[in-house]
């Protein structure tokens, strides 16, 4: 049996929805399971035991020419032959499309279960789940519905860790230390008011006096994290890093510190762990546990709107932020 997963995008719901892996092949050992994925995360999924092929598309490099998009598209759908069952875990227009335009045979959720109602047109088996349900609840709704493989939030909880990663480039030692204990802060976000600010996050990282590693990806992240590691004596900036050497830092760290944001979701994928920081956005979209914490401001999340001049991320004191880091490294 070939079953094919198509989420394109992003890297945090990537790295959610890859948790599902292990249960379909858990239950189906000898399936053939690939992967559709946007070709700027295809390192994420590399490496895991229960993928046997990934797929990608180049579509962020053709956003501003539709032609050349389509027919990136095409060329792939080509190559990739007959599927026995397609799950569209992305839910949007475009993965509908792209699902139905490779087989017939689509899972994929209802008109009032998903954000772009029309895409449900494209599927031949529905599952029915609010869209305000849990994430993972979600995910596995439509396991079910394509697969019957039944897993309850507590099933998937006890998941094993699912993101391998090789020996790093990077030497990461020097950076740990050995009398402190050792906290990764993640300073990025998709969009400004994902972000807590660095000045309240200075006071978070001063009032923890442990030894805080920053991790940065963007030069606007890099301006952030020189800001916060010169008014920080126990915050030290990590150099630029490929995604295979964050994983293996995360997995290395005493707690995972950061926003709404991939490389924060890493944390529970490799069973480490974890702050999240959410302003304008619902915790039904992080598998929030309690090893995998969540600070909420105190604005009503709505998760099928989210509205991005939502700030209120801003409002979240320091010490409610010390005190959930605190209980985990308890």
């Amino acid at each position: 049996m070939r079953i094919l997963i198509v989420r394109l995008s992003s890297l945090g719901d990537i790295v959610t929805s890859m948790v599902v892996l292990q249960f379909i092949k858990e239950k189906y050992p000898h399936a053939k399971i690939e992967w559709l994925v946007d070709s700027r995360f295809t390192n994420i999924l590399e490496d895991n035991e229960d993928l046997d092929v990934i797929h990608s598309v180049s579509l962020k490099k053709h956003r501003k020419n539709i032609i050349k998009a389509i027919f990136e598209v095409t060329k792939v759908i080509r190559k990739l032959g007959r599927f026995d069952l397609i799950i569209d875990m992305q839910g949007l227009m475009k993965s509908a499309i792209i699902s139905r335009a490779i087989g017939k045979n689509v899972v994929g959720f209802d008109r009032k279960s998903v954000k772009e109602s029309l895409s449900s047109l494209l599927y031949k088996s529905k599952a029915k789940i609010s869209f305000c349900e849990h994430i993972l609840k979600r995910n596995f709704a439509l396991v079910e519905k394509g697969l019957d493989i039944k897993a309850s939030l507590g099933d998937i909880m006890q998941k094993k860790s699912y993101l391998p990663f090789k020996t790093p480039t990077l030497n990461l030692e020097p950076y740990f230390s050995k009398d402190k204990k050792n906290i990764i802060a993640i300073l990025g976000g998709s969009w400004p008011s994902k972000i807590y600010p660095k000045e309240s996050l200075k006071e978070v990282i001063s009032r923890l006096k442990e030894n805080v590693l920053i991790l940065w990806s963007s030069p606007e992240e890099h301006e952030r994290a020189k800001w916060i590691a010169a008014r920080s004596s126990n915050a030290r900036l990590l150099p630029v890093m490929s995604l295979n050497d964050v994983k293996a830092l995360i997995s290395k760290a005493d707690v995972i510190l950061g926003n709404d944001t991939g490389p924060t979701h890493m944390a529970w994928a490799l069973n480490r762990p974890s702050v999240t920081i959410l302003g304008c956005t619902s915790v039904t979209r992080i598998p929030e546990n309690p090893k995998n914490l969540a600070v909420t401001s105190k604005m009503c999340v709505n998760p099928s709107k989210i509205d991005k001049l939502d700030v209120s991320i801003n409002e979240i004191p320091p010490y409610e932020i010390v005190e959930a880091v605190q209980s985990l490294l308890k």
